[in-house]
């Protein structure tokens, strides 16, 4: 059932961008963090009516884990389903525990109507 592989295909794209590291001077190997992850920022690529891959958008909050910090004027929820964690305020470092608790807060059943216009059942 297609809405059995939507949930891993996120989950896959996520681990990808954690595990990405950037070559840095002073600091070594860094660990990326996406900072602003949720339905409207994921895209889902189709062959046919099976799922492709799936991919980020709007990486405009993206940053190094733990050393870049959340926008001043971030909203505590994210239409239409999300609720970010309560460590995740304005001025807060960006962790990519944020990352994983955010979409693991999607309900899973909302993923799949959202991206596959069906249930999760």
């Amino acid at each position: 059932m297609e809405s059995d592989r939507i949930w891993p295909a996120i989950q896959e794209v996520l681990g990808r961008a954690h595990a990405a590291y950037s070559q840095n001077l002073e600091a070594g190997q860094l660990r990326y963090v996406r900072g602003d992850l949720c339905l409207r920022n994921l895209a889902v690529q189709y062959a046919g009516n099976q799922v492709q891959s799936v991919i980020m958008l709007d990486l405009d909050w993206a940053g190094i884990h733990g050393s870049h910090v959340y926008v001043a004027d971030i909203n505590p929820s994210i239409a239409p389903v999300t609720q970010r964690p309560a460590s995740v305020q304005r001025g807060a470092v960006t962790l990519q525990k944020h990352d994983r608790e955010t979409i693991w807060s999607e309900n899973k059943a909302k993923v799949c109507e959202h991206f596959l216009d069906t249930d999760a059942s």
